[in-house]
């Protein structure tokens, strides 16, 4: 089994950037004028944050299922 490391790694870059602009953008979203929160920077970066930590749970997954996939091959 050959394991291209660049490729794992830029799975797991576009998966993270992918979920933190999702959470990025789904709070901007939620930020309304008559939200009771109030808008801080970090409000911003906690949701960006969850969204990086998201993002890089899928890209394991998707390791988990290529590992399987690879194991269970003859």
């Amino acid at each position: 089994m050959i394991v291209h490391r660049t490729s794992l790694w830029i799975v797991l870059v576009l998966c993270s950037v992918a979920g933190g602009l999702y959470a990025l953008a789904s709070e901007l979203r939620a930020a309304r004028s008559d939200d009771p929160r109030p808008r801080t920077v970090e409000r911003y970066v906690f949701g960006t944050l969850t969204g990086v930590g998201m993002g890089m749970s899928i890209a394991a997954l998707v390791f988990f299922a290529a590992a399987i996939i690879v194991r269970l091959e003859p």
